[in-house]
């Protein structure tokens, strides 16, 4: 740029305008440059950022992997807990039908304790009644004894007087 001032200067009144070309086409190399830098530092910026997305995504990753291996886990989880909630309904199902034989069991016991307590109770009835029929029988025997004896007794007196005289 230097060199095309020198060189404009030298052609006197011709020289202006191209000086003025030259200073405009400086300025343009300038802005040019600095353009440059400036896109320069916008690519180290980029290629930082990209860096930086790279590594955020290889994060991500990892943490996707990691979830998702949690997800597996949690799936295995839910489906032993639904087998051992199968495996559970299926117990209830049996402790309840044993409750059901137990209480059924209870009530046939229950029944069978009333049925003899009544008998029990028909047989000391009967018994009594018995034991009341047998002892009216016994005086009734002892009774027709007692008179078959006096009856008996009387020929004996009958013949005792005939034996005196």
């Amino acid at each position: 740029m230097y060199d095309a001032s020198i060189e404009a200067a030298r052609a006197g009144e011709h020289g202006r305008g191209f000086a003025i070309v030259a200073e405009f086409i400086g300025k343009l190399a300038a802005e040019s440059a600095s353009a440059t830098e400036n896109i320069e530092r916008i690519i180290e910026e980029l290629y930082s950022n990209i860096g930086d997305t790279v590594s955020n995504i290889e994060e991500v990753k990892k943490t996707m992997s990691a979830q998702i291996q949690a997800t597996q886990k949690v799936k295995k989880i839910f489906h032993d807990f639904k087998a051992t909630a199968k495996q559970t309904s299926g117990s209830v199902t049996v402790i309840d039908e044993l409750i059901e034989e137990m209480y059924e069991i209870d009530r046939s016991s229950v029944e069978a304790v009333q049925s003899i307590r009544d008998i029990s109770q028909n047989t000391e009835e009967l018994s009594g009644d018995a034991t009341g029929s047998l002892d009216e029988e016994l005086k009734d025997i002892r009774s027709r004894v007692q008179s078959l004896t006096m009856i008996s007794s009387e020929p004996e007196q009958e013949m005792a007087k005939f034996k005196l005289n």
